[in-house]
């Protein structure tokens, strides 16, 4: 007796990228939730000017992603190493506006 394995279907559809904004969103929401419970720099800015900050950066990022994931979706590998540098990349330009623009360490 064989087992057949189905293909999915491909990676490009609508249907299995449409998670990705509930996910940045969600991941925008832990980090300013995080950033105001953890860091005192970040605790010190008003909420609206914080929360239009990270939402911007969020949204600049996910941008970058999606013009960037078509020509590179042709396996988990690669688009892990797309999201890990996206991520890394958002987290220094919103490292280097606070030290310039906020004086942050």
């Amino acid at each position: 007796m064989t087992m057949k394995i189905r293909s999915h279907p491909a990676h490009s559809s609508e249907h299995s990228l449409a998670h990705i904004p509930i996910q940045y969103a969600i991941a925008a929401a832990i980090f300013m939730t995080y950033g105001i419970q953890v860091c005192p720099f970040l605790d010190s800015l008003e909420r609206q000017l914080l929360a239009s900050i990270i939402i911007g950066l969020f949204v600049c990022m996910y941008l970058v992603r999606r013009i960037t994931v078509k020509a590179i979706f042709t396996s988990p590998i690669k688009q892990f190493k797309l999201d890990m540098t996206i991520f890394l990349g958002g987290g220094i330009v919103l490292a280097l506006g606070n030290y310039i623009a906020y004086d942050f360490p």
